[in-house]
């Protein structure tokens, strides 16, 4: 009688060691595992609870004793988020007590940029915001509302393959242009998936943060004032707590906006 195998288990703890200086880092690596910086130093009362962690200047070492599903499902919950007061506007507790200029500038640029194929997110419309600068100064923006986003709804990229039946992490993740924009399989039908980009669950880690250490910029038409495209900044980064201390001084917050006179 022949019987199946059994698939490897997980031992009680799984632990992903995280570093500036991995093998293939890119810039956007890199600075997604500040954004991860960030955000654990945000969470840091809650360490412990589901997840442990260790912080340095250059690396992290991330612990968990259940699935890799539940562990990633809840750092997620508490990072990625939206606005309580502002419908449809994604929220970042990592980046501090920010303006709303600044959180709308942030919001468009990410749905812009990582973001910027439908089916990244979930949409309700354009609504419009009124952003108060001084007592006299006013100035009315659009913005697209969402209800979901892949970075904080794993759940429809998880079916294309993220986890396996037991819920851990596949050796290798398909990589999708939300999380390296412009990342995209080629010529599926000839190549037959050899094309395809993929990476570890420790470049994946990486990846999903890099919204967060990331910079946003409207680049306008010199033809027409009125058309512009997103800009995104991915900074050089060798030291993630210098980083994570500048990402939230105010003035590398401050969004400025142009606006243009229809008058001749």
């Amino acid at each position: 009688m022949v019987t199946k195998a059994k698939p490897p288990q997980p031992s009680t703890e799984r632990v992903f060691q995280l570093s500036l200086w991995r093998p293939f880092n890119t810039p956007l690596h890199r600075v997604g595992l500040a954004g991860l910086y960030m955000s654990l130093n945000y969470l840091q009362p809650l360490k412990g609870n589901v997840i442990d962690w260790d912080l340095t200047p250059e690396s992290i070492i991330l612990r968990w004793k259940c699935t890799d599903r539940e562990a990633l499902t809840w750092l997620l919950n508490h990072t990625y988020q939206l606005h309580d007061s502002i419908q449809g506007l994604i929220k970042i507790p990592a980046l501090g007590e920010i303006s709303t200029d600044t959180a709308v500038t942030i919001h468009n640029g990410i749905l812009s940029t990582f973001l910027q194929h439908p089916s990244s997110v979930g949409g309700e419309g354009i609504k419009k915001c009124t952003l108060q600068f001084d007592e006299n100064q006013t100035m009315e923006v659009d913005y697209k509302a969402i209800n979901r986003y892949n970075h904080q709804d794993l759940n429809p990229f998880a079916k294309t393959g993220l986890y396996d039946k037991q819920d851990y992490f596949l050796p290798y993740i398909r990589i999708a242009q939300w999380l390296i924009p412009g990342a995209t399989e080629k010529h599926v039908a000839v190549a037959g998936g050899k094309t395809r980009l993929q990476e570890s669950p420790e470049g994946f880690l990486s990846l999903l943060f890099a919204p967060i250490g990331c910079s946003y910029y409207q680049v306008r038409s010199r033809l027409k004032a009125n058309k512009y495209r997103w800009g995104l900044i991915i900074p050089n980064i060798n030291n993630l707590e210098e980083f994570a201390k500048i990402r939230q001084t105010e003035g590398f917050q401050v969004a400025n906006y142009c606006c243009h006179s229809l008058e001749k």
